[in-house]
């Protein structure tokens, strides 16, 4: 997963904006995004090629690509809940430490080669705090998290900072056929990851 976002906060403009692009088919429409009435508001897909993915020892052990569709849906407490789910992803290894290596907390030797291949669907979630603007998305409006929340939301929007000084949590699915299959999740990060991808 993208453990940069919560693990080295000063990247995170970079993670989410430098390698998306923008999308051409933005599902939003005027009636999704009234203020009055509050439903779910939906954008994308968004492609993102070769984004860098974090896997337990903080290394970039892969990069992915996929589509991003983003589902904003209003609380009850009158925040709004941001999910991002990445569909029809795929990545590709670099060569050094697994993804799953230090899913005990230490280092356990696994390493994967270069050019392992294999498919990802991934599902963050986060808490914003705003008031919705009314705009409609276009693709040169909204290519990224932070330009789809601007124009979305009225200026002055926040997230709910978690426990680890993040915004994100996170489920993600990796299978790589004979080089495994590693499952990765924000609960008790690394500790509840499970699985690995290894080899050559």
């Amino acid at each position: 997963m993208k453990r940069i976002l919560l693990v080295l906060p000063f990247l995170l403009a970079a993670c989410d904006s430098g390698l998306t692009g923008p999308s051409k088919n933005l599902v939003p429409t005027a009636a999704s995004l009234s203020v009055t009435g509050q439903p779910p508001v939906k954008v994308g897909p968004i492609a993102v090629v070769a984004q860098g993915d974090i896997g337990t020892c903080n290394n970039v052990w892969a990069l992915d690509s996929f589509d991003k569709f983003y589902t904003i849906t209003p609380n009850k407490d009158g925040t709004y809940n941001v999910q991002v789910n990445y569909k029809d992803g795929t990545f590709v290894t670099n060569a050094g430490v697994s993804p799953g290596a230090c899913e005990s907390g230490t280092y356990n030797g696994n390493t994967v080669a270069a050019g392992v291949t294999g498919k990802t669907h991934q599902e963050y979630n986060g808490t914003v705090t705003g008031t919705l603007s009314g705009n409609s998305c276009t693709p040169e409006t909204c290519f990224d998290t932070t330009s789809i929340l601007n124009t979305v939301f009225n200026s002055g929007w926040t997230w709910t900072i978690l426990s680890d000084g993040g915004h994100w949590t996170w489920t993600g699915h990796y299978e790589a056929g004979n080089n495994g299959v590693w499952f990765d999740t924000s609960v008790d990060w690394p500790y509840n990851d499970r699985g690995d991808i290894t080899g050559s």
